[in-house]
């Protein structure tokens, strides 16, 4: 059995919900605005033949614009669907409906009104916590979100968890029955695969623009990096034109990336190593706040000298993709300029600063004696 099907007894015109979503705890706007995938409102439309699950993302920096989930009853297929900002072209991929796989449990003649609709109460359990989730049969449609329930059951209230904000829930608000245009229903702006040829797809994507990012940054080699002064999250003061002549060892991260546990090991390793060695500086930056470096390290001790709410920094350096790991030599010239999460990235970035290391350094106050002592010679000869 599906989770979606459909009666045709019911449906006559479109219908249209837009459901709101409830946080168990308060969620700063801070926190909302740093996350490019937030959205607190999503619509579902449907009709006798078609359902389509639609959010837009609001971080006005985020590239993905709109994420639509659309089900053919007809072909039994199921369409995750992408559309990019700034643009009116989308992607995405088909697959075959599947079967349901969450247990839910129905408590009899417990209900509650819902936008207008009596709705049915059950039980389910989301990261081994009972939450409550509430259905109507109201519409002859079965949209049950991957949870095994009997019948032409729809659901009008979800209870979700995410490990960014918790526990939360998604309730229906308002419903309208109008008649919709086919355009609302429309694949023409999509290039659609299958779900492995998609797959394949993003991947040649991530790979062409991670090769355009190692080679934009290669050329950065021997350039100057951007100079600063800041303050660490534990008050200590970072001038890095005063510290000319050390070798500088970046780490651009974020709390959520991917294999950040191993990243920050690996890390800790290479300090380790340089850790008596006064001409090799670590600092590590991130666009967090200090309250999320902070309790990142309860879990993660991170040894870097860290710098918080760095978004400003990651653009002056080039930073794209996360991690990135550079190597700044004793004049101040980019070394090394490492992508992304390497194996061997304790050995990658100590041959760099060893390198940068055996690099004579001649301040500036050296070269300004030198130049002057040649032209006191010169002018002797003369």
């Amino acid at each position: 059995m599906s989770t979606i099907s459909y009666s045709q007894k019911k449906i006559k015109d479109d219908v249209i919900i837009t459901y709101k979503a409830f946080f168990e705890e308060e969620v700063p706007f801070i926190k909302k605005q740093e996350f490019r995938g937030y959205f607190d409102e999503k619509v579902i439309y449907f009709n006798k033949s078609k359902f389509v699950h639609k959010v837009i993302y609001q971080n006005p920096k985020a590239s993905i614009y709109s994420v639509i989930t659309q089900k053919d009853f007809d072909e039994q297929k199921k369409y995750v669907l992408y559309k990019y900002r700034g643009t009116n072209k989308g992607e995405g991929y088909y697959m075959p409906f599947k079967k349901p796989s969450k247990m839910a449990r129905k408590i009899e003649g417990e209900t509650k009104e819902i936008a207008g609709y009596e709705c049915q109460k059950y039980e389910v359990y989301i990261k081994g916590e009972k939450k409550y989730l509430y259905t109507t049969d109201a519409f002859g449609i079965k949209y049950t979100a991957n949870y095994d329930i009997e019948g032409q059951q729809f659901i009008m209230e979800q209870p979700m968890y995410s490990k960014r904000f918790g526990y939360y829930k998604f309730q229906a608000d308002t419903v309208i029955i109008h008649k919709l245009e086919e355009k609302d229903y429309s694949l023409k702006d999509y290039r659609i695969f299958s779900k492995e040829e998609f797959d394949e797809h993003r991947n040649y994507i991530k790979e062409e623009a991670h090769q355009a990012n190692e080679k934009a940054n290669m050329e950065l080699i021997g350039n100057k990096a951007y100079d600063f002064t800041l303050k660490t999250i534990d008050g200590q003061k970072i001038n890095t034109k005063a510290l000319k002549g050390k070798v500088i060892v970046y780490n651009f991260w974020f709390v959520k990336q991917k294999n950040i546990d191993k990243e920050v090991k690996k890390l800790n390793q290479l300090y380790e190593k340089y850790m008596n060695n006064t001409d090799v500086i670590f600092v590590a930056i991130t666009i967090a706040d200090i309250y999320k470096i902070k309790n990142f390290q309860k879990k993660y001790p991170f040894y870097y000298h860290q710098i918080d709410d760095g978004r400003y920094l990651c653009e002056k350096f080039n930073v794209k993709l996360y991690p990135t790991n550079i190597v700044v030599d004793k004049e101040g010239n980019y070394f090394n300029y490492t992508l992304g999460y390497k194996h061997d990235l304790v050995e990658r970035l100590s041959y760099s600063i060893d390198e940068a290391l055996q690099k004579e350094y001649i301040s500036e106050s050296d070269s300004d004696k030198t130049k002057k002592h040649k032209r006191k010679r010169k002018n002797k000869e003369i």
